[in-house]
């Protein structure tokens, strides 16, 4: 089974995530997509960070019903700061049966050589780049690395999404309702609860 792997903090998730990973299963010969959930990514300031319990249950909610998406917690049990190639060499011991590609944004590509042993990365793994706005195009081309052309430029961020929430301005259709009532309940990001906006 070819798994495509997308990581990131989800901070929180939002519809921009949601439509991009279904979009990149549907244009390639991916059979499923993980959300891979960083505890702590190497270039973040923790502090930025909700809980990682809180990402991944906003990723768990949704996700719901989708039988080719899933979530993963597998970097919460891994050194931090997570590494991209430590979390590829255990996931390949863990599940020798699957052929996981990693599933990127163009804006990640302009810094890939500085990733720990990015061509280690390369040796045993396909890469698919999706467009994100304001990104260069192809920066790093390599045989194992497909820039996919047809997915939609999506201008929505998690920084977007909380910065609405400091400012008690709505947040609705950018992420899914579950989401928005999981932060509510749980005071993520200084959600106002009386916020008619």
């Amino acid at each position: 089974m070819k798994t495509g792997l997308f990581f990131g903090s989800f901070n929180p998730i939002h519809c921009g995530h949601l439509i991009i990973a279904d979009q990149v299963v549907a244009h390639t010969d991916l059979d499923e997509l993980w959300f891979m959930v960083s505890p702590h990514s190497p270039f973040k300031e923790e502090a930025e960070l909700a809980p990682e319990q809180h990402r991944l249950a906003m990723v768990d909610l949704s996700l719901q019903h989708q039988s080719y998406l899933h979530s993963s917690d597998v970097e919460f049990l891994l050194a931090k700061p997570s590494y991209t190639v430590d979390t590829l060499s255990y996931l390949r011991k863990t599940f020798p049966e699957k052929n996981f590609t990693l599933v990127l944004g163009s804006d990640n590509m302009l810094e890939f050589d500085k990733w720990k042993n990015h061509l280690e990365i390369l040796q045993h793994h396909q890469i698919y780049v999706f467009d994100r706005p304001g990104a260069e195009k192809e920066v790093f081309n390599h045989d194992e690395i497909t820039y996919l052309s047809e997915m939609p430029l999506l201008q929505i961020s998690s920084t977007y999404l909380r910065k609405c929430i400091r400012n008690n301005k709505s947040i609705q259709f950018m992420t899914p309702d579950s989401v928005i009532a999981y932060i509510q309940d749980n005071g993520l990001y200084r959600f106002d609860v009386n916020s008619n906006d």
